[in-house]
């Protein structure tokens, strides 16, 4: 598979946002609404023995592109995904990982380059509620504003129970 460095690159915008709001309370994303699979169809769930670890996104029905930290610890083999659901533990398509390629260049410490490929043992099954994500064209200025959706807990359900959350958050200083 040809990796797309232009993509991998805008895919670290991501990264940098998720790093400044884990590090400055004036960069955290707070708000949102909960929001239903079909208005965020890239959303999957990250799974180590079926439970979430971590969120991706469907790049093609074969590949999906997460946070390098999320597969540092574990094998291609320990991974699931489960993709066209509105829950992490039941609904949805689950596929088995294949391989894991994390950036060449990742830094831990840091979390430079943090992005990983997930390439699945089999396809999803492409609906409207399992989807690619489009990806933007031109890089976002100063002053544009972007979406982000996130699988977060969310604390009015049951503490076992996680939901898709969208985020709208303001892109520039």
């Amino acid at each position: 598979m040809i990796v797309n460095w232009t993509l991998i690159i805008s895919l670290q915008l991501l990264s940098a946002i998720k790093m400044a709001a884990s590090r400055s309370p004036r960069f955290r994303i707070v708000g949102g609404k909960i929001i239903s699979i079909e208005k965020a169809p890239w959303q999957v769930s990250l799974q180590v023995d079926e439970s979430h670890i971590c969120g991706g996104s469907i790049l093609s029905p074969s590949v999906i592109v997460t946070a390098a930290h999320c597969t540092k610890m574990f094998s291609a083999e320990d991974f699931q995904i489960r993709a066209g659901s509105n829950y992490w533990n039941s609904g949805g398509q689950v596929v088995q990982v294949k391989k894991v390629t994390e950036h060449p260049m990742f830094n831990a410490a840091t979390y430079e380059n943090d992005v990983a490929i997930l390439h699945l043992r089999a396809k999803l099954k492409l609906d409207h509620f399992k989807n690619s994500i489009h990806l933007a064209s031109n890089e976002p200025q100063e002053g544009d504003s972007v979406s982000v959706s996130v699988l977060q807990r969310i604390r009015i359900c049951s503490e076992n129970e996680r939901n898709y959350k969208r985020h709208d958050l303001y892109f520039g200083q």
